[in-house]
Parts: structure tokens; C-alpha cells; sequence
């Protein structure tokens, strides 16, 4: 999916955690669930440099996180992606341009 060919972890509790999004009923709970799954993505590639299956000198960028981040929304199918992303771009809260929920937001959209 154009990640970094390097990147071989496991994104099984990223999945578990991005399945149920369709189920939660605030924008607020929603973003927190955003910032769970990237969050996994993260811990799950430094596993992968300590179990040796991701090389160690890998920095991962916005750039690798996004195709992990498709791959994880594949996997986990929730239910009204779309309707979730242009709720969380309208109700989000205001200033998310620019801040850390923003950047899952927008992470969620461009997915």
C-alpha cells in the first residue's frame, strides 16, 4: 500500500481498536479512538524493531503511517467510514487544524 517495504509488525490490536469506531456516539470518543489506533500502528512497528522484523534505524514517518493506517481501516471494516470521517471534520472541535487530533482526523479522511 506504499509503506515502507521494511515495515513487517503486527497491527492486530490497531485493527481490534479501529473496528468498533462506528459504535461509539462522540466526536470526542471517536478522535480518542484515532489517537488509540495510531498510537498501536507506533507500538506495534517499535516491537518490530526490538523482535528484529523492522530494522532498528526506521524512523516511521506520516508518510509510512498512512498506508498503515488504510491497511488497518481495510482490516478492521468499520462500518460508516465515511460518514464517520465527515462527522469528525465537522463536529471534531474547533482547532483541530494544526493539532494532534487534526492530524488523525485528516489521517482518517485521506484513508
Amino acid at each position: 500500500l506504499g509503506a515502507d517495504k521494511r515495515i513487517q509488525c503486527g497491527l492486530e490490536l490497531a485493527i481490534s481498536l479501529m473496528a468498533p469506531l462506528h459504535e461509539l456516539t462522540t466526536p470526542l470518543d471517536k478522535i480518542s479512538l484515532l489517537q488509540d489506533v495510531a498510537t498501536a500502528i507506533n507500538t506495534a512497528v517499535e516491537d518490530g524493531k526490538k523482535k528484529g522484523t523492522v530494522p532498528s534505524s526506521l524512523t516511521l514517518s506520516a508518510d509510512d503511517l498512512l498506508p498503515l493506517y488504510i491497511f488497518v481501516l481495510i482490516n478492521a471494516r468499520p462500518r460508516h467510514i465515511y460518514t464517520n470521517a465527515v462527522l469528525l471534520s465537522y463536529f471534531g472541535g474547533v482547532g483541530l487544524t494544526g493539532s494532534e487530533s487534526g492530524f488523525h482526523v485528516a489521517n482518517l479522511m485521506a484513508s
